[in-house]
């Protein structure tokens, strides 16, 4: 009785500290960028006067993963909402998805703090800046380790979907990538920056995601 007690513990805890961590860089984050939201950056402008397109670009695909990762963590925390969103069948589904729902929300979300931080670095001065980096180095290990972990509880479905997702992000990737880069090298338009093709990168994944969901009929109502 007492071993299995300790192993339930040891379940509920396990997954406690990197959700913690992520959690705490983006409050950071979020209270860093939002006390200069209005009253401006680090060059004394409001935020709204320095970004650019890319910068738009970017801070909207963080925000639709924001957006998928707080309807996956309602899921995670409700069977009952779950349902209603058609996320899961049952309660038993979402017994047996748990694990890979909270992964899927802390290594969403942990994505999406980059992307916001990588977005905001020159209006808020975080270009060239170590602390930065590092935050951005720890959430990307989160990040990392959540997929890793998503690997080990995918069943056969979801190793498909992954699969055919990742089929999808790369074509769909060098198909704008490729076509922009040449007409970029030719001369006729600009060349996508760093942060464009991370933007790009991402938005075709999400794509591909919603494609492959689609093709299994996971979509429908």
């Amino acid at each position: 009785m007492t071993a299995m007690t300790k192993e339930t513990e040891t379940k509920t805890k396990k997954p406690i500290w990197y959700p913690m961590i992520a959690g705490a860089l983006f409050g950071f984050t979020s209270v860093y960028i939002g006390k200069d939201l209005i009253s401006g950056g680090a060059n004394g402008e409001s935020l709204f006067d320095q970004i650019n397109v890319s910068q738009i670009a970017a801070l909207f695909v963080a925000f639709v993963l924001f957006v998928c990762a707080a309807m996956v963590a309602i899921g995670f925390a409700s069977p009952k909402a779950g349902i209603a969103m058609k996320m899961i069948e049952d309660r038993d589904q979402w017994e047996d998805e748990r694990t890979m729902m909270w992964l899927s929300v802390v290594g969403c979300a942990s994505y999406a703090a980059v992307m916001v931080m990588l977005a905001l670095a020159e209006p808020f001065g975080l270009v060239q800046s170590l602390p930065a980096l590092i935050a951005i180095g720890i959430l990307a290990v989160i990040f990392c380790y959540t997929g890793w972990r998503l690997l080990r509880e995918y069943d056969e479905l979801w190793q498909g979907v992954n699969s055919e997702t990742c089929t999808y992000g790369m074509y769909l990737t060098l198909f704008i990538g490729g076509t922009w880069s040449v007409l970029a090298q030719l001369k006729f338009i600009p060349a996508l920056s760093p942060l464009d093709w991370i933007t790009l990168l991402t938005a075709a994944c999400l794509i591909g995601a919603i494609l492959s969901s689609q093709r299994r009929g996971m979509l429908d109502d």
